[in-house]
């Protein structure tokens, strides 16, 4: 028998039974032993498939076998329970062997093992309901030495992807693996592979009159993470296989699914009238449609069965006010179109980003949808998601996935998103420390304008948190470089939403802030907005490129008024720090008892390139000297009772709500 036996689970919900006849059993050597400072050793990864273009002859079968052996209290803890998750919608978990090897000696538990099926709905935190299934499995009596033997297959896979198979294999892990092996075995000549990360190929032969691919990694390194990387960069490999041709095929694919469901219904179409009644002009409807749909339409994923990729009918998605990121995306797309502005569905992948050029075609490597849409010879990519969006349809925040493949274009390839990625956010802040005297406390007043991505983060914050806890967090911030802080006032703040702009004030107060001898005066000055703004990677000697985000640019003017006449020597030549990833300019001026500080910083891409790593940290050294800095002030010569008088001419300014001497 080629399949696996047609039986319904038992009411423990999976199946004990042997392997599939087609399966291949792999081999291990269980004396070899691990240099690796870890819990557990990996001693064997088989993963193999079963697949036939008449899948009512013989459903897909996903096969599985691992070998671990532990090797300490850590890796015991770790190990000794078992975890395998599948979908209990269209897939069946039949489990072969649970062998436990001590000292040579073998006991197979798989019918005795106690089985626990947790419904975990790992994204549930996303509003995401998938409907997966996990099969805890603890067996009893696990010790330190022994080895985990246990293999199982899955039968079944979601009957939305239809014929066309597709899918991958990890060529390497976080922790080495002494052998690694994968396997395919069908009736289809369609099968393309391509390995990403290592260049491999699996070898090709025939199989009781089926196609076999095999490939057999042995002593495979772990994979060493240098962290902070862009999400499409990774240092893991692995095999692609897909049997669609083309991005093409896959775009025929999806518009199969978006067509069948997009008619707008009579509520839908009150809608839109409503939507055109209220704007006014298209670009309005535009940025009224998308609020709409991010602000009425909660965002809640029923991904069960053919609805993981299967859009709902406009009119059920606003009969209901919710959906998920397909069902926004069409609901926004039929909106627009019956205005007669073109949009359209578009996939992305909010992991594999800009590396989805380097997989094989699938539906696989989509896992959100947004909307494209095309109006006055411009590109517009929206995202029914997104919350705290606000202004017009060109001061909008964007979000950058990369490549898209958009339902339905006239382009049905992979198309990039932007050429050229925009700047993503602008802060625009104006310090001033405000000083009646030197032995008298100085006042700080912030004034922060965040535009674009930055305007939609603070509006997030300043709506989903206490403004008590904001202005602690900020407290606490400055307190760390300003000793002996206090707010002076309340935190405020305005939200311009025609605009998107967010702008917040502060004030506080710095006692001791001067260090003071006898002609010479002292202050430290802190450029924090540019401290969180760019750091240093953890990992400076890196392997994959150290992610800086989105394009942006920080402006800021520190003004620091002295309570007198001071005499400072300054370099007002304008400086310029420059990188391929930033620039950085700044200039001090002193001109009427006010110290002036303007600089900028424009981060100009996203990711620094390993090779480019030494030049940017040089960089990135010299212009923090600028963001940190003491200033030496020389003042009038110390006679007695002069800074008594300074001190009472202060307060009397206070009194008579003067600003001049």
């Amino acid at each position: 028998m080629v399949g696996l036996a047609q039986m319904e689970p038992t009411e423990k919900g999976y199946l004990v039974d042997r392997a599939p006849a087609w399966v291949t059993e792999q081999s291990y050597d269980a004396n070899k032993t691990s240099s690796a400072s870890r819990g557990t050793q990996y001693l064997l990864v088989d993963q193999q498939q079963h697949v036939l273009q008449d899948q009512k002859l013989v459903p897909p079968q996903y096969h599985y076998h691992f070998v671990i052996r532990i090797l300490n209290s850590a890796g015991l803890s770790q190990s000794s329970q078992l975890h395998i998750t599948f979908n209990p919608a269209y897939q069946t978990l039949h489990l072969h062997s649970l062998k436990i090897i001590r000292n040579g000696e073998t006991r197979d538990v798989a019918d005795q093992v106690y089985v626990r099926m947790v419904q975990q709905e790992q994204q549930l935190a996303s509003d995401i309901h998938d409907g997966l299934l996990t099969a805890v499995l603890i067996p009893e009596d696990i010790r330190v030495g022994d080895i985990i033997d246990y293999s199982y297959t899955i039968e079944g896979r979601n009957p939305i992807f239809g014929t066309h198979h597709f899918g991958n294999y990890s060529l390497n892990w976080a922790v080495p693996v002494d052998k690694m092996a994968m396997r395919v075995v069908t009736d289809s000549s369609r099968f393309s592979f391509r390995s990403v990360g290592i260049e491999l190929k699996p070898t090709m032969a025939r199989f009781g009159g089926l196609n076999e691919y095999k490939l057999v990694r042995m002593d495979v390194p772990a994979v060493i993470d240098d962290g902070e990387t862009s999400l499409e960069y990774t240092r893991y490999a692995w095999m692609d296989f897909s049997e669609y041709p083309s991005w093409q095929a896959v775009n025929r694919w999806a518009a199969h699914l978006y067509d069948g469901v997009s008619t707008a219904n009579d509520d839908v179409k009150a809608l839109a009238r409503k939507l055109r009644q209220q704007a006014t002009s298209e670009q309005d409807y535009i940025t009224r449609a998308l609020f709409f749909v991010q602000s009425e339409i909660r965002y809640v994923g029923l991904e069960l069965g053919v609805n993981s990729h299967r859009p709902r009918a406009p009119g059920e998605v606003l009969q209901k006010r919710y959906g998920d990121c397909k069902d926004k995306s069409l609901l926004l797309t039929t909106l627009l179109q019956l205005q007669g502005i073109d949009a359209w569905p578009a996939l992305v992948s909010s992991v594999a980003r800009y590396s989805v050029m380097r997989n094989l075609p699938s539906p696989g490597v989509f896992d959100h949808v947004v909307t494209l849409v095309e109006f006055n010879g411009k590109r517009y990519w929206l995202d029914g998601t997104r919350l705290y969006q606000a202004g017009r349809l060109d001061n909008l925040g964007i979000a950058d996935f990369g490549y898209a493949l958009v339902v339905g274009h006239r382009n049905q390839e992979l198309q990039r998103m932007y050429e050229t990625l925009p700047i993503a956010s602008l802060v625009e802040v104006e310090e001033d420390i405000l000083a009646d005297a030197f032995n008298q406390p100085v006042t700080l007043k912030i004034k922060s304008v965040y535009h674009g991505n930055a305007a939609e983060m603070r509006r997030y914050q300043f709506q989903t948190v206490p403004l008590d806890n904001i202005k602690r967090n900020y407290l606490e911030y400055f307190s760390r470089y300003y000793k002996n802080m206090s707010a002076e006032s309340a935190l405020t703040y305005e939200d311009d939403t025609e605009r998107n702009r967010f702008v917040v004030y502060e004030t506080y107060r710095i006692d001791d802030y001067w260090k003071r001898g006898n002609a010479l005066v002292q202050n430290k000055i802190f450029n924090l907005s540019y401290i969180e703004a760019l750091k240093a990677p953890t990992v400076r000697q890196r392997q994959s490129p150290y992610y800086l985000g989105l394009p942006r640019r920080v402006n800021s003017v520190l003004r620091l008024h002295y309570p007198e006449s001071v005499t400072i020597n300054l370099d007002e030549t304008p400086v310029s720090i420059e990188n391929p990833a930033f620039k950085y300019t700044y200039q001090d001026r002193y001109a009427d008892g006010v110290y002036t500080h303007r600089s900028s910083l424009n981060v100009l891409q996203k990711d620094v390139a390993v090779n480019d790593m030494d030049s940017f940290l040089r960089a990135l050294d010299q212009i923090h000297n600028d963001w940190e800095y003491t200033l030496t002030v020389g003042v009038a010569a110390s006679v007695p009772g002069r800074q008594e008088l300074q001190t009472l001419k202060a307060r009397l300014k206070k009194l008579a709500g003067k600003n001049h001497d």
